[in-house]
């Protein structure tokens, strides 16, 4: 297991004995990484920005599971009948495949996952080729 995750003796949660359902971080185990996040589905597309990126992550959605999680969500003004299978879901997989073209590596983080299990994955490949570089 060691090999599959390296050190991650001090990426441990402490648990706060008093809402143990609440894991603790330290942060004095990330001083060494300075981080931006830059969030949105087109700044991958964009050079400028790309080029700037140590890592870049892309959460990939199956149609099925983004048209149920986008049934929840409320929009102003109202999806038009149709507007998902036309627009929204075409235009997702054609900013994938741009991104693709760019030819920048890319984690993909699966969008079925809990978001906590992603973002462990995040930390996961920064903690990872922050030690490599330290």
């Amino acid at each position: 297991m060691e090999d599959v995750f390296g050190n991650t003796d001090s990426l441990q949660p402490n648990l706060d004995p008093d809402d143990s359902l609440h894991p603790r971080l330290d942060p004095a185990s990330f001083q060494h990484i300075n981080l931006v996040l830059v969030e949105g589905i087109l700044v991958m597309n964009d050079p400028r920005i790309s080029d700037l990126c140590d890592h870049r992550f892309f959460l990939e959605l199956d149609y099925d599971t983004c048209w149920e999680r986008r049934q929840h969500r409320t929009y102003d003004p109202q999806d038009q009948e149709g507007y998902f299978k036309r627009y929204a879901w075409p235009y997702y997989l054609s900013n994938k495949k741009e991104m693709e073209c760019l030819g920048k590596p890319v984690t993909y983080l699966n969008g079925k996952k809990f978001l906590q299990e992603n973002f462990c994955d995040i930390l996961n490949v920064i903690c990872s080729s922050s030690s490599k570089n330290s």
